[in-house]
């Protein structure tokens, strides 16, 4: 995201560029740019991000899907290091981290990995969207202990498909999965009758 002028001539965003592109298209080194992030066209006047004035950002993180919060990372992170473009360009191309980004990666693997590379990243936007990828991890997390559990037959407690004895009874037993409600009943119907139970 760009400065929406230049803080000496009130030049606006047109006139403004990414220092680093400009010196390298002018042959300028560091030194000669002061380390600036910024360069005015039409001034010439090199400045960085605290003496610049930002466009306003409105979001809704909620109501947003992956591909939108990555649009918003790329316009809120300037000068982003390249090694986290790779993730956030990934993370364009899906809409939640259920999603699978080519063959093998989930979105929430692609999530995670962006998270573990953005700690430099810094201001509002950056802690809401990175207390929003956070709360997805750790809801998904959640949702395939729940998935691998029922996949294993340990009963879900509370919510879910319910298991019945042979009298009607409800066992208190819940599971995520049809499936391994069905083969938990099944189970316990030869256990009962074979006059054993199932605990």
């Amino acid at each position: 995201m760009k400065p929406i002028k230049c803080p000496k001539c009130n030049a606006g965003e047109g006139n403004i560029d990414n220092a680093d592109d400009m010196c390298e298209l002018l042959g300028l080194s560091a030194v000669e740019r002061q380390y600036k992030s910024w360069l005015c066209g039409k001034c010439n006047h090199f400045f960085n991000d605290d003496e610049a004035e930002f466009p306003i950002i409105e979001y809704n993180l909620e109501k947003m899907t992956l591909s939108q919060i990555a649009d918003l990372i790329s316009n809120s992170w300037n000068n982003m290091p390249l090694k986290i473009d790779e993730y956030v360009e990934a993370m364009s191309q899906i809409e939640s981290i259920e999603d699978k980004y080519g063959d093998y990666e989930t979105g929430a693997e692609i999530v995670t990995y962006f998270l573990a590379n953005a700690k430099s990243w810094q201001g509002d936007i950056a802690k809401d969207v990175k207390q929003h990828l956070n709360n997805l991890i750790n809801n998904y997390g959640k949702q395939l202990e729940k998935i691998k559990n029922a996949k294993t037959g340990q009963p879900i407690q509370l919510t879910g498909y319910a298991v019945f004895d042979k009298d009607g009874n409800d066992t208190g037993k819940r599971f995520a999965r049809k499936e391994d409600a069905e083969e938990y009943t099944k189970a316990l119907r030869e256990s009962e009758n074979n006059n054993k139970k199932i605990k």
